[in-house]
């Protein structure tokens, strides 16, 4: 299983989280207002069963003549990541009594920046009724300012959890899902079970990561994570990517009539909506997860004789470079050592040799321009991952002399790594060689400078301007000094 097994799993497993864990968590939470709910108390071990299989496939007669996008990911002019964005669909008809009606879908995802939780909170105010999904009793809100199931993964990921900055006491929220008992039912007729859908889940990861166009390359991953001045925007970087094709993501979820998850509580949530319009409700919001909005929108231009009109798109997660140009705290800034006590290495079918390695290491260093060069990096990065004979250490002072190129980073990081490994392994002895490596990344720093010659990195600049003077190694002594990167050994 390679790393973009690993990122795709996560992904899933992220779905499984969202679908099958949090409603039930909510609907069972000792802080969940239920004043207005019924009270009968929905029985966890229900909940837990209920949320679980969902379905994309939804047998609506009639289709968007374009596929609508209801999540993407906003690049920049240098095909970098800038946000996650979600938008908010309009959609428009007229009611019973031929007046204009507006339903908005106003997708989410379940962690994201706080300020879009914000934001949305501001939009909301804007409607005559949000109709909100919630797998619990009746008219039960999330109090607000309550950790939800996603806090872990949300401070992880430097986000906030939806529950705890969503305001679900304003007076036009409406209560659109099932209870965890409707959900039991429903999936006990379905004959759905919570472990096939992880089955289904992990079976859907593999099946993607087989599609070489799809996810990002395990050099990629690593570099991304190991280089990066703030892991938790790197970390973001893989994932958010994974997240933007809907039908894909949630394709393991299909049945050949729905399923609970989605389907029916969309129908659920579609019922309410239809009651809110004959309430003389004339601007509704249905506020739900975006994997449910394929299968809303069509019901919705079936169903309802809605028309798609506009969208508005909000940034859930912003992935550019921290402004500030900040590094990560100083109580992370012990840097990530490369090695199996550390990191683990990328799960290839079988293990790099160390002549591989320096094979690799001699091609790169040779032409870092080659077509090949990729190929060659990832070799010696997995190698470098791998190893017990050998610790390189990337942090701050590092990642400067890497660059902002991510596919050239690649290269200098595999040339810094070349250098170092190879240091230790002549030597025997198991200890970070910046100064080795320092020597190999200029070789492929050059290389890159010979075949563009407008490249320059301000750091290795300034690192060789001191390897001119004579004055380099003193400079990788005083960083030693500084900011010691001597990790215990390795036992072999």
């Amino acid at each position: 299983m390679s790393c973009r097994h690993v990122s795709l799993l996560v992904r899933e497993i992220g779905w499984v989280l969202c679908w099958v864990v949090a409603p039930l968590v909510l609907a069972g939470s000792p802080k969940t207002d239920t004043a207005k709910a019924s009270g009968a108390k929905t029985s966890a071990k229900a909940a837990v069963a209920a949320k679980t299989a969902e379905t994309v496939k939804s047998k609506s007669a009639e289709a968007t003549a374009e596929k609508t996008q209801f999540i993407r990911l906003t690049k920049d002019a240098k095909d970098r990541p800038v946000s996650l964005d979600i938008a908010i669909t309009t959609y428009t008809g007229k009611n019973a009594a031929g007046e204009d009606v507006r339903v908005d879908l106003v997708g989410v995802v379940h962690i994201a920046d706080k300020a879009y939780y914000e934001r949305l909170n501001k939009e909301f105010e804007k409607y005559d009724a949000v109709l909100y999904e919630l797998v619990a009793p009746k008219g039960a809100r999330p109090a607000r300012g309550t950790a939800g199931i996603y806090s872990p993964l949300a401070s992880m990921l430097e986000l906030a959890d939806q529950i705890a900055v969503v305001d679900y006491t304003k007076k036009n929220f409406v209560h659109a899902d099932m209870t965890g008992a409707e959900m039991l039912e429903s999936m006990k007729k379905r004959d759905e079970h919570w472990l096939k859908i992880v089955g289904q889940a992990i079976g859907q990861a593999i099946a993607q990561s087989s599609d070489p166009e799809a996810g990002t390359s395990d050099g990629d991953l690593i570099v991304n994570l190991l280089t990066s001045r703030n892991p938790a925007l790197a970390l973001k970087r893989t994932m958010a990517p994974q997240f933007t094709d809907l039908e894909a993501s949630t394709a393991w979820l299909d049945g050949p009539d729905g399923s609970t998850i989605l389907t029916e509580r969309n129908k659920v949530a579609l019922k309410v909506l239809a009651e809110q319009l004959k309430a003389g409700k004339k601007r509704l919001a249905v506020f739900y997860g975006a994997a449910h909005l394929p299968d809303m929108e069509r019901r919705l231009l079936s169903e309802f004789k809605l028309r798609r009109g506009d969208q508005a798109w909000l940034a859930a997660w912003s992935l550019s470079a921290d402004p500030a140009g900040k590094s990560r705290p100083k109580k992370e800034k012990v840097a990530e050592k490369i090695s199996k006590e550390k990191v683990s290495a990328p799960a290839k079918a079988r293990e790099v040799s160390e002549k591989e390695f320096l094979e690799a290491s001699r091609e790169l260093l040779s032409d870092p321009t080659s077509q090949a060069a990729k190929d060659h990096a990832q070799t010696v990065i997995a190698f470098t991952v791998q190893t017990p004979k050998a610790i390189v250490v990337l942090g701050d002072e590092e990642a400067k002399w890497f660059g902002e190129d991510e596919n050239r980073r690649m290269l200098l990081v595999a040339g810094y790594s070349a250098g170092n490994v190879q240091s230790q392994l002549h030597s025997g002895v198991a200890r970070n060689d910046r100064y080795a490596g320092l020597v190999t990344l200029f070789k492929v720093y050059r290389g890159l400078q010979a075949k563009d010659s407008k490249f320059k990195i301000a750091a290795v600049e300034d690192l060789l301007a001191l390897h001119r003077d004579d004055k380099l190694l003193r400079h990788v002594v005083e960083l030693e000094e500084k900011d010691s990167t001597k990790l215990p050994r390795v036992k072999r």
